[in-house]
Protein backbone atom coordinates (compact mmCIF):
# COMPACT_ATOMS: atom_id res chain seq x y z
CA UNK A 1 0.00 0.00 0.00
CA UNK A 2 1.11 3.43 -0.53
CA UNK A 3 2.19 5.75 2.54
CA UNK A 4 -0.75 8.75 2.92
CA UNK A 5 0.73 12.00 1.58
CA UNK A 6 1.34 13.53 5.31
CA UNK A 7 4.10 10.68 5.80
CA UNK A 8 5.97 11.44 2.90
CA UNK A 9 5.88 15.47 3.43
CA UNK A 10 7.53 14.54 6.77
CA UNK A 11 10.05 12.12 5.47
CA UNK A 12 11.12 14.89 2.60
CA UNK A 13 11.64 17.59 5.26
CA UNK A 14 14.45 15.26 7.57
CA UNK A 15 16.82 17.35 5.19
CA UNK A 16 15.59 20.66 5.80
CA UNK A 17 15.24 19.72 9.71
CA UNK A 18 18.87 18.71 9.88
CA UNK A 19 20.36 21.76 7.97
CA UNK A 20 18.07 24.13 9.92
CA UNK A 21 19.08 22.56 13.43
CA UNK A 22 22.84 22.31 12.56
CA UNK A 23 22.63 26.10 11.27
CA UNK A 24 20.76 27.44 14.55
CA UNK A 25 23.79 26.00 16.56
CA UNK A 26 26.32 28.14 13.98
CA UNK A 27 28.06 24.29 12.81
CA UNK A 28 29.92 24.02 9.71
CA UNK A 29 28.94 20.77 8.11
CA UNK A 30 32.56 20.03 8.24
CA UNK A 31 32.29 20.62 12.34
CA UNK A 32 28.70 18.86 12.61
CA UNK A 33 30.30 15.89 10.97
CA UNK A 34 33.67 15.63 12.98
CA UNK A 35 30.90 15.84 16.24
CA UNK A 36 29.22 13.19 14.34
CA UNK A 37 31.89 10.80 13.18
CA UNK A 38 30.68 11.07 9.77
CA UNK A 39 32.20 12.38 7.00
CA UNK A 40 31.51 15.71 5.78
CA UNK A 41 30.49 14.20 2.64
CA UNK A 42 27.62 12.46 4.21
CA UNK A 43 26.54 15.35 6.09
CA UNK A 44 26.24 17.40 2.69
CA UNK A 45 24.27 14.52 0.49
CA UNK A 46 21.85 13.93 3.87
CA UNK A 47 21.23 18.11 3.92
CA UNK A 48 20.20 18.34 0.45
CA UNK A 49 18.16 15.26 0.76
CA UNK A 50 20.47 12.23 -2.31
CA UNK A 51 21.53 9.97 1.03
CA UNK A 52 18.73 7.94 2.68
CA UNK A 53 19.98 8.21 6.27
CA UNK A 54 19.94 5.23 8.52
CA UNK A 55 18.55 5.23 12.35
CA UNK A 56 22.67 5.00 13.62
CA UNK A 57 23.69 8.06 11.74
CA UNK A 58 20.26 9.91 12.52
CA UNK A 59 21.33 8.92 16.20
CA UNK A 60 25.01 10.43 15.88
CA UNK A 61 23.55 13.60 14.02
CA UNK A 62 21.19 14.13 17.56
CA UNK A 63 24.07 13.25 19.90
CA UNK A 64 26.20 15.99 18.03
CA UNK A 65 23.70 18.60 17.87
CA UNK A 66 22.70 17.38 21.56
CA UNK A 67 19.56 16.29 21.17
CA UNK A 68 17.69 13.07 21.31
CA UNK A 69 17.01 10.88 18.53
CA UNK A 70 13.55 9.04 18.55
CA UNK A 71 11.74 6.72 16.28
CA UNK A 72 8.42 5.43 16.93
CA UNK A 73 4.84 3.78 15.04
CA UNK A 74 1.81 5.61 14.02
CA UNK A 75 -1.77 4.17 13.89
CA UNK A 76 -5.13 5.58 14.05
CA UNK A 77 -6.23 7.50 10.50
CA UNK A 78 -3.82 9.64 8.77
CA UNK A 79 -5.53 12.50 9.75
CA UNK A 80 -5.36 12.03 13.20
CA UNK A 81 -3.03 9.24 14.07
CA UNK A 82 -1.37 8.12 17.39
CA UNK A 83 2.22 8.39 17.48
CA UNK A 84 4.38 6.36 19.83
CA UNK A 85 7.99 7.21 20.61
CA UNK A 86 11.04 5.37 21.13
CA UNK A 87 13.90 6.92 22.23
CA UNK A 88 17.04 6.07 20.63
Amino acid sequence: PLRPPNRAVQVRRAPNNVRRLREDQLLTKAELARKAGISPLTVSRIESGQHPSKPDTLRRLAHALELRFVMGFESGPPEKPVRQLIAV
